[in-house]
C-alpha cells in the first residue's frame, strides 16, 4: 500500500509504504517512497495510485506548490517498489477548463487493453473567490519556513 503522510500540522506531506500479509494489518515500511521538494511540487506529493507495469511499480500521484492549487498529477518508476525515479508531470492542470480552476488531484489509474485510463478529480469554483485563494496562499507563505532545504 502506499500512503500519503502529512509530516506536520503544515500540509507538508510525502508518500510512504506498508506491507501486509493478509491485506487487513499493515506494517509501515522505512523510509519515504515520493518526498516532497521535488522540482514543480514544492511541499505536497499525495493521493497514491499504483499499478505493476512491466516488470516495475508505476506510481501516480498529485504534486502541488501551494495546496489544493496549481496541482498537476505526476508518475514514478520503481523495480523494487521502494525507490522511485524519473518523477514527470503528466497531467497538468488548466484554470480554463471548467472543472480544473484549482487543481487536479486523487488519480486512479487503470490498465486496459489500450493502455490506461485515469480518474481524476478537479478543483473548481470562482478563481477569484478571495477566501480560499488567500487562506492557501497565506498558509504557504508560513509553511515554507518549515520545509527542510536539500
Amino acid at each position: 500500500m502506499y500512503l500519503s503522510v502529512e509530516l506536520d500540522a503544515h500540509h507538508i506531506q510525502e508518500i510512504m509504504s506498508a506491507t501486509s500479509e493478509d491485506g487487513v494489518n499493515w506494517i509501515p515500511d522505512a523510509g519515504v517512497r515520493i518526498q516532497n521538494r521535488v522540482p514543480g511540487m514544492l511541499e505536497v506529493a499525495n493521493n497514491p495510485s499504483a499499478l505493476h507495469h512491466n516488470g516495475e511499480v508505476w506510481l501516480w500521484f498529485r504534486g502541488s506548490d501551494c495546496m489544493p492549487l496549481d496541482s498537476n498529477i505526476y508518475v514514478a518508476q520503481s523495480k523494487d517498489g521502494l525507490v522511485f525515479s524519473g518523477i514527470q508531470k503528466v497531467l497538468a492542470y488548466s484554470k480554463w477548463r471548467h472543472h480544473e480552476r484549482h487543481g487536479i488531484a486523487f488519480p486512479h489509474v487503470a490498465a486496459t487493453e489500450e493502455g490506461f485510463r485515469m480518474y481524476y478529480a478537479g478543483y473548481w469554483g470562482n478563481w477569484n473567490c478571495g477566501k480560499t485563494v488567500n487562506y492557501y496562499r497565506k498558509i504557504k507563505k508560513c509553511r515554507n519556513a518549515f520545509v527542510p532545504q536539500s
